[in-house]
């Protein structure tokens, strides 16, 4: 096996238990979950195809030196597709939450406890 068939299968395999994970969390958006399962699938399936392929002896691309740069492009499809796409998709499925104002950040004179300041404009520090 090739480092390239190698990065495939584990790429196949991270991405479809990313996707799978992210899809059973979001379940509550069907859309999401749907989503996410589908490409779950398809990165289970590619990990799948190049083992069987590679059993019976197939090769996916013709050998020489092209052979890298068309593994190289297709895996960055690969992962555009599995990982990408689906988060770019879940940012417009997902419903706009509830946003809440942000905390005001305690400082020391919010809290009571006396900053250190300047005192009547001279070069003496007043606690």
């Amino acid at each position: 096996m090739s480092i390239f068939t190698l990065l495939a299968i584990i790429l196949g395999v991270l991405a479809g238990v990313i996707n799978l994970g992210i899809g059973i969390l979001n379940r509550d958006v069907v859309a999401v979950m749907i989503l996410r399962v589908a490409a779950a699938i398809v990165s289970f399936a590619a990990p799948v195809v190049i083992l069987v392929m590679h059993s019976q002896g197939l090769r996916i691309v013709p050998t020489g030196w092209h052979s890298t740069v068309y593994l190289t492009l297709a895996l960055a499809i690969f992962v555009g597709i599995t990982l990408m796409m689906p988060a770019t998709l879940q940012r417009t499925l997902m419903p706009a939450q509830t946003s809440t104002p942000p905390t005001p950040r305690v400082t020391s004179k919010l809290s009571g406890e006396p900053g250190v300041r300047m005192g009547n404009q001279n070069d003496e520090w007043v606690n």
